[in-house]
C-alpha cells in the first residue's frame, strides 16, 4: 500500500524484505542451539551421575590368588542371612549349604523366599548381611571379582542378548575374536540344544540378533543364554528358571547332556516346576 501511494519505493521495500529474512533465520537458530544445549545438559548430567556412580562390592583390598580347584567343598554357606535395605525381614535366614562338585541341588519355593537372591549372592552382586560365603574353601570376598566369576555362570529366566552376532553372543566371555573360539562355542551350543537353531537362521552362527534376541522365541533366547554360560566351563553352574520357557521332554534332553558332558561341574537349579527339580536327584 504505501509503494503503491508512492511513500515507498519498491527498491526500499524489497531491502527491508531481504533485511527481515536474514534477521529472522539467525535468531531462529539461535533459539534451536539454545534448546538442543539446554537438552544436551540434562542428558549430560544424567550419565554422569552414571559414570560417576561408584559400585558397593569391589575387589578386596588385598586380593588373594584363586585358590585350587580341589581339596575343599566347591561352595560353602554358613549361617548365611540378608536383608533387603528398608526391608522389615530378612530375605534368607540361617542358610547353610555345602555343594561338591559334580552335585545338583534344586531350589523351589514361593515366589520372594529368596531362591533368586541366593543365586545372586554367589557372583556377589549381594553381599550377605551376615555369614559367611566360600568357594574352594575362600570367603568370595577375599577373590578377585573378575577371577571369581570366571568360575561361575549365571543363566536368568529372562536371559539378556546383544545385537550382535549368534556367536558373538555365545563368545561373549571371551576378550578376543569370536572365530578363534568357534569350536568350544558350536560344543556349548550342541550341549544347550541350540545347534539346530542356529544352523537354521539365514547366516547361522554369523546371524544378527536384534536388540534383546527379539527373532528368536522364549525358549531359544534361553538355551543361547545357558550355550553362553557352557562356554567359560564354570566350576559352578547357577540356573534361574533357565528352562521355564522350554518343553519338558528338550529340558531332560539338555539336563542329561550337562550330566555326561560336565561332570565336575556344580549346579544351583531354581525352578517352580516339580519334574524340573526332580532330575536334581537322577
Amino acid at each position: 500500500h504505501r509503494v503503491a501511494s508512492g511513500k515507498l519505493t519498491l527498491g526500499d521495500f524489497a531491502m527491508m524484505n531481504e533485511y527481515l529474512l536474514q534477521i529472522v533465520w539467525p535468531v531462529m537458530a539461535l533459539g534451536f542451539s539454545t534448546n538442543m544445549y539446554v537438552r544436551g545438559k540434562v542428558s549430560v548430567e544424567r550419565l554422569n551421575e552414571v559414570l560417576d556412580a561408584r559400585p558397593d562390592i569391589v575387589d578386596p583390598s588385598h586380593p588373594q590368588a584363586p585358590p585350587p580347584s580341589t581339596g575343599a567343598p566347591l561352595l560353602r554357606l554358613q549361617a548365611v542371612n540378608f536383608r533387603y535395605p528398608g526391608a522389615s525381614a530378612a530375605t534368607l535366614q540361617g542358610l547353610n549349604l555345602t555343594l561338591k562338585p559334580g552335585e545338583w541341588v534344586g531350589l523351589a519355593g514361593r515366589t520372594g523366599s529368596g531362591k533368586t537372591t541366593l543365586l545372586r549372592l554367589l557372583p556377589r552382586l549381594e553381599d550377605p548381611s551376615e555369614g559367611q560365603v566360600e568357594l574352594w574353601g575362600r570367603e568370595l570376598k577375599a577373590w578377585p571379582l573378575k577371577a571369581l566369576r570366571r568360575r561361575l555362570a549365571l543363566v536368568a529366566q529372562e536371559p539378556f542378548l546383544f545385537s550382535e552376532t549368534v556367536l558373538e553372543n555365545i563368545t561373549f566371555a571371551y576378550e578376543g575374536s569370536a572365530q578363534e573360539r568357534f569350536d568350544e562355542a558350536l560344543a556349548a551350543s550342541k550341549l544347550a540344544d541350540f545347534h539346530d537353531v542356529a544352523a537354521n537362521l539365514p547366516q547361522g552362527y554369523e546371524s544378527l540378533l536384534g536388540e534383546k534376541g527379539v527373532n528368536l522365541s522364549g525358549g531359544q533366547k534361553q538355551r543361547l543364554a545357558l550355550a553362553r554360560a557352557l562356554f567359560v566351563q564354570p566350576d559352578l553352574l547357577l540356573l534361574d528358571d533357565a528352562f521355564s520357557a522350554v518343553d519338558t521332554a528338550t529340558e531332560e534332553r539338555i539336563v542329561q547332556g550337562l550330566r555326561d558332558a560336565l561332570p565336575n561341574t556344580a549346579v544351583l537349579l531354581v525352578s517352580h516346576r516339580v519334574s524340573t527339580i526332580k532330575l536334581c536327584s537322577h
